[in-house]
């Protein structure tokens, strides 16, 4: 068991690689923060639970784990997209890596992959991540069915993640 302010000087101290676990199981970066805000409370709810003989980061991710899947269950959603062990591992790779050189890595890749699609897939991604919009309301904005929405956003979503695992930025 650890004491409050131990508890806090150890989540600021790991907050990035408890956050790159988060982001890594939830794509869209609101919810991300929502979770990692209820991963950070949830931590401080069970600071008695946790063993000072082990280390904290691995405590803590498996609660982020937790909460990300939480959060998916709370939406009742029938899969939770790309959650697995490999998932687990790159979230752990992910923690590991300098988050900055990391970061750096990702969105050049991300810029790279991004340049592949063409101008009208990469307007229905901002649409949808930049400016946050959902369902019907995205739908309309492009003209296309929400069923269309869904499968687009699938299909470049994957395909994003299969460019950028071209050339893994963890390397």
């Amino acid at each position: 068991m650890k004491e409050t302010d131990e508890i806090y000087m150890e989540i600021t101290r790991n907050r990035m690689a408890i956050m790159a676990v988060i982001v890594a199981m939830i794509p869209n970066f609101n919810d991300a923060e929502d979770v990692f805000q209820d991963t950070m409370l949830e931590i401080i709810r069970n600071k008695d639970r946790y063993d000072n003989s082990r280390p904290f980061l691995p405590w803590a991710k498996g609660i982020a784990r937790n909460m990300a899947r939480r959060y998916y269950a709370k939406r009742a959603r029938i899969e939770e997209p790309l959650v697995s062990e490999s998932l687990d591992i790159l979230g752990d790779i992910i923690a590991e890596e300098s988050e900055d050189e990391y970061w750096a890595k990702a969105m050049e890749r991300l810029h790279i992959c991004m340049g592949r699609l063409s101008t009208r897939n990469r307007k229905l991604l901002l649409l949808r991540y930049g400016k946050n919009l959902k369902g019907n309301s995205l739908a309309r904005k492009v003209g296309l069915s929400d069923k269309s929405i869904r499968t687009t956003l699938f299909r470049l979503r994957e395909f994003l993640r299969k460019c950028i695992e071209e050339e893994p930025v963890w390397t």
